[in-house]
């Protein structure tokens, strides 16, 4: 069975919803606002990941997925079932911690300067 990686990617990579910062300053409303939209994305984020699973039964493999936390970006597993190895990662999470550090590294020379 072959599944098409670029329609599911693309599909999470339009949910993003680690971008909304849920620690910001908002007025009550719009705090709640923006709760209600992590909420409503994360239960879309899992369902798409509950359907690709579907269409994977029979093959041992599984998806799963995480929020890389320096980041704030989905990270989607292909898990194999039998030796619960994990077969590829979107994108991959040594990447985002590179950039996590990149980021780093770029505030604090921002800061020195400012």
């Amino acid at each position: 069975m072959k599944i098409d990686n670029r329609v599911l990617v693309n599909n999470v990579n339009n949910i993003e919803p680690a971008r909304i910062n849920k620690e910001a300053k908002l007025p009550e409303e719009s705090q709640q606002q923006t709760d209600m939209k992590i909420e409503n994305q994360e239960q879309m984020l899992q369902l798409v990941i509950e359907k690709a699973n579907k269409v994977l039964e029979g093959s041992e493999r599984h998806f799963e997925y995480e929020v890389h936390k320096p980041t704030n970006q989905v990270v989607i597993s292909v898990i194999d079932d039998k030796t619960k190895e994990v077969i590829r990662e979107i994108p991959p999470k040594k990447l985002l911690d590179i950039i996590a550090k990149l980021w780093e590294l770029a505030g604090i020379i921002v800061d020195k300067k400012a």
